[in-house]
């Protein structure tokens, strides 16, 4: 009796002006929080693991974005109610205790809106992502980006203002003050505004695709990336060309990749000697590779003897072969000059060079 009348005299008893008692329940409070925190966290972990073996993705993914957060919403709650309970004084010197905590507590959660938020975003963006690939178009993603990244600064925004209009800040005089320095900037940053013209012209024309091989002006290249300002574009000697948006509006854009064929187109030249026999022999035999070749198309090409030039006979080849990968363009494209000399060969048909034919003449007035 003696030991217990002890225990209850000890917890009337302070500790930096804080009565022993209260500071058993605030570590009460604080242990139980976390206990708390745990078993939610395993019950959610354990919940996820049999989503995911019933392959409910969607659900799963929702079940670990709320993990985080609210684990954090409980740990705030319980530190806060634990250190209410100890009922500190409400000024410290020049300091209001209570206050101070407050303001804590409001900024603690509104980060954990701002992160829950941004955990559902992330949702979001699986889900724009995923229809954005069901069509097929790499340019949808990067407006799928576009987007989440806009959702993400909007949020922020939102947050930021909330948070200032939870301290008393006058959020109104606040955005009009923003809309003019915006109106100044606009004014100011021309070609930054130009520049996302020129991206929001990408994202709805979609003259290319990431990945695309395009000629813009006189760069030529990959397409690597879309962003708000600039587009970058990977040369073939791997150099990066980081293009202005702005120059879309304005300027041709050629896509390579965005071809369904490939065209060869040349001139033979063949020497002035060459019979009209042979011409015709030589006619007939291209245009029987490009026939008998089912990598070309045949319901468009010309083989046709065209000029009486200067120094040769030219013989005009037009067709169209059915890839669009470089790689095996050139190497039909070889095959197919091949097959050209091996005729050539066969009908004794030379190949003209350039040449120039003068003239000599003698004077009336020449000493033999």
């Amino acid at each position: 009796m003696t030991y217990i009348v002890e225990m209850l005299n000890r917890l009337d008893q302070n500790v930096y002006n804080i009565p022993f008692k209260r500071l058993i329940i605030f570590f009460f409070i604080v242990l139980s929080t976390f206990i708390a925190r745990f078993v939610l966290s395993n019950i959610i972990d354990k919940k996820i693991a049999i989503l995911k073996i019933a392959k409910s993705e969607t659900i799963s993914t929702i079940t670990s974005t709320i993990k985080d957060p609210l684990g954090y919403l409980i740990l705030v709650q319980g530190f806060y109610i634990a250190i209410i309970s100890l009922q500190l004084p409400e000024k410290i010197g020049p300091f209001e205790i209570f206050s101070i905590i407050h303001t804590i507590y409001v900024l603690s959660i509104s980060f954990i809106v701002l992160y829950f938020t941004f955990r559902i975003i992330d949702i979001v963006a699986l889900y724009v992502n995923k229809k954005a690939k069901d069509v097929k178009s790499s340019i949808d993603e990067q407006i799928a980006s576009l987007i989440i990244k806009s959702l993400r600064i909007l949020v922020v925004t939102i947050g930021l203002l909330s948070i200032l209009n939870n301290f008393g800040y006058n959020i109104t005089s606040l955005i009009a003050g923003l809309g003019l320095g915006g109106l100044a900037m606009a004014l100011a940053a021309q070609t930054t505004i130009s520049n996302l013209f020129g991206s929001l012209t990408i994202f709805s024309d979609k003259p290319f695709r990431i990945g695309d091989m395009v000629q813009i002006g006189d760069t030529n290249g990959t397409v690597e990336e879309v962003g708000f300002r600039t587009t970058h574009i990977r040369r073939s000697d791997q150099a990066l060309v980081i293009v202005p948006n702005s120059k879309f509006v304005n300027t041709e854009i050629i896509n390579y990749s965005a071809m369904t064929k490939r065209k060869i187109e040349f001139y033979l030249r063949v020497t002035q000697d060459t019979s009209r026999y042979k011409i015709k022999d030589t006619v007939s035999g291209i245009k029987k590779i490009i026939e008998n070749d089912k990598r070309f198309d045949h319901s468009s090409h010309i083989v046709r003897f065209t000029d009486f030039a200067e120094s040769s006979l030219n013989i005009y080849i037009y067709c169209l072969v059915e890839t669009i990968d470089i790689t095996e363009f050139q190497a039909l494209k070889e095959e197919f000059n091949f097959e050209i000399m091996a005729l050539l060969d066969e009908l004794e048909v030379k190949i003209a060079s350039p040449s120039q034919i003068i003239h000599l003449r003698k004077s009336n007035d020449d000493v033999l």
